[in-house]
């Protein structure tokens, strides 16, 4: 577990705190990274793309600098990857998207551009607060239904955009679902899209209505992807493969369609189908390869 080692007096703004053995025998250390900020990190995060033993976190500051540290969990190597353009003002969440080089950070101030991403790991930055309200920002998601798509929760509801790469972006806020109560955190389901909400006195809200256009490329975890989507009759999965692979599509009342099995397979794995015999609507696909378990959804015209 790694966490903001600040005190309430202020001391230790340099440091985080690492815990190990947290379900057996909790031992806790402060690490001193040496950046230079005298200021608390102000968001922690941990990339899922972090190779087992080596975690990789992105720290924000209070004053708007941005760090990515290697090797937490041993000597950790500290590289700042926040542009000069950044505003001095509090990082209130990293969001890391298919790739550690797929980062939005946000800002949680008034006054301030609040919303910046960048697709090259911090090589360069682009600042895509759009239409978006002068107001905190204090999370951020990557939409997976869509490649450009984001969600943002805000001091006044959440919003969302179908294309940060727009010229000039657009949100819209989620009218049917949150309102304008203050949300603080945020985490999606990916198999219904279901969003839970952490709002500010209102407590935790389920919303089902966020939708900033799920296309062709339908994305789930991450690791699953389907294409075309939807299909005329033929299309490609794509999978992260750990060892043997199952693949199961079924229809939605629960019959097999088909069962594919592939040993012996590991990193980036691709398989071919063909549904012209079937009929068209929604089948459910599901791939189980060591540990884990991918689904998605396929829409056969």
């Amino acid at each position: 577990m790694f966490a903001n080692a600040t005190s309430f007096e202020g001391y230790r703004t340099d440091e985080i705190l690492r815990i190990r053995d947290m379900t057996t025998n909790p031992a806790g250390e402060f690490i001193l990274l040496n950046t230079g900020v005298s200021v608390p990190f102000s968001h922690v995060k941990v990339s899922d793309f972090s190779p087992e033993g080596e975690t990789t976190l992105f720290l924000g500051t209070q004053s708007g600098r941005l760090f990515r540290l290697d090797n937490a969990e041993t000597i950790p190597q500290v590289k700042e990857i926040g542009p000069a353009g950044f505003p001095t003002a509090n990082i209130s969440c990293v969001a890391i998207g298919d790739t550690e080089d797929d980062l939005l950070v946000v800002f949680s101030n008034f006054g301030v551009s609040s919303v910046w991403l960048t697709v090259n790991g911090g090589e360069s930055w682009t600042e895509i607060e759009g239409n978006l309200p002068d107001m905190p920002v204090r999370w951020a998601l990557f939409y997976p239904g869509e490649p450009n798509g984001a969600i943002l929760a805000t001091e006044k509801g959440i919003w969302s955009t179908a294309d940060f790469n727009r010229q000039e972006v657009i949100w819209s806020p989620d009218q049917e679902g949150m309102g304008d109560v203050r949300v603080d955190m945020m985490k999606l389901r990916e198999s219904d899209y279901a969003l839970l909400a952490a709002t500010h006195g209102r407590g935790f809200s389920v919303t089902h209505s966020i939708d900033v256009g799920k296309k062709a490329e339908y994305r789930v975890n991450k690791m699953l992807d389907i294409w075309p989507n939807p299909a005329e009759d033929q299309f490609t999965i794509r999978f992260i493969a750990e060892g043997s692979a199952e693949v199961i599509i079924c229809s939605l009342d629960g019959k097999q369609i088909i069962h594919k099995y592939q040993e012996n397979s590991y990193g980036e794995s691709r398989l071919e189908f063909n549904m012209k015999m079937h009929s068209p609507g929604i089948y459910l696909i599901t791939v189980s390869t060591g540990r884990r378990k991918y689904t998605g959804k396929l829409m056969l015209n």
